[in-house]
C-alpha cells in the first residue's frame, strides 16, 4: 500500500474516548484503566501531531486564494478526536497521581485554544476552539470536583488558566473579510463554471448578461459587510444593539 493509505485505514480504527464535556474522565481512567491505556496507544501519532499544532503561538487559515462553492474546509475531525485522546491521557497523569503533568497538559491547550479562537478567520474554526476549550474547562471542573486535595497546590496555576478574557470577541471582524473571500468570486459571476453542479441554463446566461449589475453588487455587499464589521468587535452588549439595527 501507499503510505498514504495506510494511514488512512490506520485512522479508521481510532477508538472514540471519552468527551469530557459528557463525562467524568477521571472516573473512566479509574474504572477501565487498561480500556485507557489501550484508547491512547492508538493515538499515539495524533497525539505527536497534536502535541506539535498546539505548540504554536498563533493560528490562522490560509484562505488567501479563490473559493468557489467547490471549496473545502479544513478538516477538523481528527483534530477534535486527537484532542479527546489528549484530554483523557491528561486524566490518567492525573489518576496515577502526577498532576502537575495534567495540569501542564491543559493548561499548554487552554492557551492554544484561545490564540486559534483569537485567530481563525473562520466561524467553524471559532467553533471548534470554542469546544476544545469548553472540554478543558470540563476537565478541569472534574478535577477540582474530585481530586481536591491534589489540586490545592496548584491553584495559582489554575487560576491562571480561568482568568477573564475576552477572546471570544476578539477578531471577530475576520469573520466579516472571510465571509466577503467566500462569496466575492459568485458575486461577480453567479454562473461561474464549478467542479460540482449543472452548467447555466440559456434564461440564466440571458439574464446574467442584461440584468445583473457585478460591480453594484459588489459595491452594495462591501457597504454592508463594513457595516458589520465594527459592531462585532464591540462588546457583546453593544455589538447586539448595532446589529439588530443592521
Amino acid at each position: 500500500h501507499r503510505p498514504e493509505k495506510r494511514s488512512q485505514e490506520s485512522r479508521a480504527k481510532r477508538p472514540l474516548t471519552c468527551d469530557p464535556a459528557q463525562a467524568s474522565c477521571l472516573a473512566v481512567a479509574k474504572e477501565k484503566p487498561d480500556e485507557v491505556k489501550a484508547h491512547i496507544e492508538a493515538y499515539r501519532e495524533d497525539l505527536a501531531r497534536y502535541e506539535a499544532l498546539i505548540g504554536f503561538k498563533r493560528y490562522e487559515e490560509v484562505l488567501d486564494y479563490p473559493l468557489r462553492l467547490a471549496a473545502e474546509f479544513p478538516q477538523y475531525g481528527s483534530v477534535t478526536a486527537a484532542h479527546r485522546a489528549y484530554v483523557l491521557r491528561a486524566a490518567m497523569q492525573a489518576q496515577s497521581g502526577n498532576m502537575e503533568a495534567a495540569l501542564s497538559a491543559i493548561e499548554r491547550d487552554i492557551a492554544f485554544q484561545r490564540a486559534m479562537m483569537t485567530g481563525s478567520r473562520t466561524l467553524l474554526g471559532k467553533v471548534v476552539a470554542g469546544v476544545d476549550y469548553w472540554r478543558d474547562l470540563a476537565f478541569l471542573s472534574d478535577l477540582m470536583q474530585n481530586r481536591r486535595a491534589e489540586v490545592r497546590p496548584h491553584l495559582a496555576q489554575v487560576r491562571g488558566m480561568l482568568k477573564a478574557t475576552e477572546f471570544p470577541a476578539e477578531g471577530m471582524s475576520a469573520l466579516i473579510e472571510s465571509e466577503f473571500g467566500f462569496r466575492k468570486a459568485l458575486l461577480k459571476n453567479p454562473l461561474a463554471p464549478e467542479e460540482v453542479g449543472n452548467n447555466p441554463v440559456l434564461v440564466e446566461k440571458l439574464a446574467m448578461k442584461f440584468l445583473y449589475k457585478p460591480n453594484a453588487t459588489l459595491n452594495q455587499e462591501v457597504r454592508h459587510l463594513a457595516a458589520v464589521a465594527k459592531p462585532v468587535d464591540l462588546p457583546v452588549n453593544e455589538g447586539s444593539a448595532a446589529l439588530v439595527k443592521i
